[in-house]
């Protein structure tokens, strides 16, 4: 089994920690966004940057606004 990885973007640290906080496991989450769990998985550790899309599905089942995930979606794609 893989090493866990701790998230490097901003973006990643604050879906970790939204999902966390909703007691949901990174399968819970993935499926009501209609992912894979990997990708789930590469979103939170900054192997892959959010697109609008992946913003808008994440937005409601983390109980966010999803202007705040794209402002942490756009900081974290300067700070790569």
């Amino acid at each position: 089994m893989p090493a866990k990885k701790d998230p490097r973007t901003p973006f990643g640290v604050a879906i970790r920690s939204k999902r966390k906080a909703r007691g949901l496991s990174q399968a819970e989450l993935s499926a009501l966004c209609g992912w894979s769990q990997a990708k789930l998985s590469q979103l939170e550790t900054g192997d892959r940057m959010p697109s609008l899309l992946d913003v808008v599905a994440l937005a409601p089942p983390l109980e966010v606004d999803p202007s705040w995930l794209s402002m942490l979606a756009i900081e974290s794609l300067k700070a790569a």
